[in-house]
């Protein structure tokens, strides 16, 4: 019989390794009468799968959370909300502006603009919220652990103010014109797809209506 353990393991280098040992009971073989370790070094095989994880779940230009993981992560705070209570709010945002951007300067300044747009939305969240890219101009946010929906107005708000400041990108001047919406779960009865989907309504509400933000109720 055998058994394969896994370890990360420290080179002399300082590095991390991972490596897998296979222990094989060889007590009944005369010649050998004990149990033989065989060790390997994975750790090329290690980073490649955890990059591919990483791919699967990431978005490639900012590095954020993709949609996939988005919504697996309203679900676990909505489980959480129904356990411990407070609220969960998804805030949906698109950057009308970035058209115009990728049209007048170039595809290279619009992704620029874009990394640019993540960097500030991280800035704008607490430890315990998270930000996605849900794809072309769109970038989800999540806000956990609420206390009222009065927290996700303000923390609405105080996103705008910073997206609506212009951005420096290569000599240019960029105006990504965001608009937002959010939809607040107070019960944490709701999917994640409906939150995703209430604030997309409401964003589209605020394009209408003109108010670059809006709460769904």
């Amino acid at each position: 019989s055998s058994r394969t353990v896994e370890c990360r393991v420290r080179h002399s280098d300082g590095s991390w390794r991972h490596t897998e040992t296979r222990m094989t009971n060889r007590l009944d073989v005369p010649e050998v009468g004990g149990i033989v370790f065989n060790t390997s070094d994975v750790t090329d095989h290690h980073n490649l799968v955890a990059e591919l994880r990483h791919q699967a779940f990431h978005d490639p230009l900012t590095g954020l959370a993709n949609r996939v993981l988005f919504s697996s992560m309203i679900e676990q705070a909505l489980v959480a909300a129904r356990r411990d209570g407070g609220m969960v709010a998804v805030l949906y945002c698109d950057l009308d502006g970035m058209k115009r951007v990728n049209d007048s300067l170039g595809s290279s300044v619009g992704e620029t603009a874009l990394t640019a747009v993540a960097g500030r939305l991280r800035g704008c969240v607490r430890k315990p919220d998270s930000v996605s890219r849900l794809g072309g101009y769109e970038f989800g946010i999540l806000l956990d652990r609420l206390i009222t929906p009065v927290d996700a107005t303000m923390a609405m708000e105080r996103i705008m103010d910073a997206l609506r400041q212009p951005f420096q990108l290569v000599g240019a001047q960029v105006d990504v014109q965001p608009q937002i919406g959010v939809a607040v779960s107070i019960s944490g009865e709701e999917s994640a797809e409906d939150l995703l989907s209430n604030a997309a309504v409401a964003m589209r509400q605020a394009r209408v209506f003109e108010g670059g933000y809006a709460l769904f109720d």
